[in-house]
Formats: C-alpha cells, structure tokens, sequence
C-alpha cells in the first residue's frame, strides 16, 4: 500500500540536548542524520531492552520520525497550549500519513532525493522526556504546573517511530514523502 505524506520540518540534535534543532534540510548517510547525537552504526542497549543496559547493538535508531496529528494529541492529553516537535526530539515531522506510528517495521519511506528511510519500530515513550516537556512547558493551558509524568501516558500508541537509513540522501522541508508499508509475502 502507497501513501504520501509531506515533510514538515527536520531537525539534527547535538548529545546531551533533548531539543533538536530546525533545519531547511538534512543529509542522511548510511550511519545516519549527518551531525545527529543517534548517528552511527552502533549504539548501547537502552533500560528495558533484551540486553544488559550498555551493552552495544547494531544502531536500529538512526532516525526518529513524529506525526503532525499525533502531536496534537499528545499535547491535547498533556493540556498544553503548544507543544513544538522539535521538543519532542524528532528528526523528521511528518504530515498526511494515517496511523503513523503503527507503520509496520520494514515499512519505506522514500525522498525526491532517493533518500529511503526503513522503519524498525515504534519510538516508546520515556519519562525523562516528560521531565524535559515539563522543564519547557512550566505551566498547561490552565496555569497549573505542567506534570511531566503525564507525558508517557500521553504518548501511548502516538510517539513516532524509529529506524535505519537503507539509502543516503538529502531531505528537505516541505517535499514529499512516499510510504510504502511493509505486507508480508505469502508463502505458498
């Protein structure tokens, strides 16, 4: 199946900043988002993955992708009056693509440039994040003090995905983006 969405905005973040920063375009390599603090070829196991935390692993996080609509849900569910992407940490913001964050792993997503991005799965939500939100966004659409663990409950099922550069390529604002979701082949 075949959708197009449209590229809203990229973003590349330097290690130790959560907050990426916006940028006209970007430059994917076979490591990577050029300049990107989750660049490279490997990367050490997470809390909560199948391997001891540090231990290192093949890099299945070379890009992290948000939806526009999912955004908005989560900033709905958060009581925020605005909630930017780039605060959320993404790589690409993404818009016009149904269900983003349930594209199935194997899932491509093609540039004009021939820049290929392949989904290796959903971005789980972490509470540092909404520690980080909270830091940003100090008080909600109320005037209460923002509650950084609302953000993983926020975030169920709308966090964006992760993946790996199959193909390097630039991507830049405002183009399209061709999806092609993953369908397992039937075997006879």
């Amino acid at each position: 199946m075949i959708e197009r969405g449209r590229v809203v905005s990229v973003h590349v973040g330097e290690a130790g900043n959560r907050t990426k920063e916006s940028r006209p375009s970007i430059e994917v390599r076979l490591d990577g988002i050029n300049g990107d603090k989750h660049a490279g070829f490997t990367r050490k196991a997470l809390e909560k993955e199948d391997y001891p935390t540090g231990i290192e692993l093949r890099n299945d996080r070379q890009w992290s992708a948000l939806s526009v609509s999912e955004v908005e849900i989560m900033r709905t569910k958060m009581n925020l009056r605005e909630l930017a992407a780039g605060v959320l940490g993404p790589n690409l913001v993404i818009d016009g693509i149904d269900d983003f964050s349930r594209l199935p792993r194997g899932t491509k997503l093609t540039f004009p440039s021939g820049a290929t991005l392949v989904v290796e799965g959903f971005n789980p939500p972490c509470a540092d994040m909404g520690t980080h939100i909270a830091s940003v966004y100090p008080k909600d659409a109320d005037g209460k003090p923002t509650q950084g663990n609302m953000f993983p409950k926020a975030a169920i099922n709308e966090r964006g995905l992760v993946g790996v550069v199959d193909r390097p390529g630039i991507i830049t604002v405002g183009e399209e983006v061709v999806v092609v979701r993953y369908v397992p082949r039937k075997f006879k």
